[in-house]
């Protein structure tokens, strides 16, 4: 996001698109490295890299 919001701004709506692809039971996840660390689900990992293309369209 760009810094034309605030701090808290920012912090609302990663929350609130954790929500809404129901990422908030893996928030305090590592994210994993294949083969060497467990980390968060396949699907969960789809649906993160989902949110940072989504989030880089509304910069």
């Amino acid at each position: 996001m760009g810094k034309k919001y605030t701090v808290a701004e920012r912090v609302e709506r990663v929350n609130e698109v954790m929500t809404e692809l129901s990422l908030n039971k893996c928030a305090d996840t590592l994210i994993g490295i294949p083969g060497r660390l467990k980390g968060i689900s396949g699907g969960e990992t789809k649906r993160l890299a989902f949110a940072c293309e989504v989030s880089e369209l509304e910069n």
